[in-house]
């Protein structure tokens, strides 16, 4: 787990995410949009900072509130995102 004071930053701020990716992370928040094109699944989660990209083969209901525990990611293409354990 990412040491406490982290997680009372936005998430989102570059040098949090940088320092911290392959780390695990627990977020709550409210899930925006979800998508599933092929093997690719994920969904959009909104904190009340910030919003990330989970990457996630079982994708929750819309506008539900969850909690979800995963790795940090960095891809070239899609930037920061949290793997949900699954």
């Amino acid at each position: 787990r990412p040491p406490r004071n982290i997680q009372r930053q936005p998430l989102l701020a570059l040098a949090v995410l940088a320092e911290n990716v392959g780390k695990t992370f627990t977020m709550q928040g409210n899930v925006q949009t979800t998508l599933k094109i092929g093997t690719l699944s994920g969904y959009r989660l909104k904190d009340a900072t910030d919003s990330i990209v989970v990457s996630a083969q079982n994708l929750p209901k819309e506008n539900t509130t969850i909690t979800v525990t995963g790795i940090l990611m960095q891809d070239t293409i899609f930037g920061y995102y949290i793997k949900a354990n699954e």
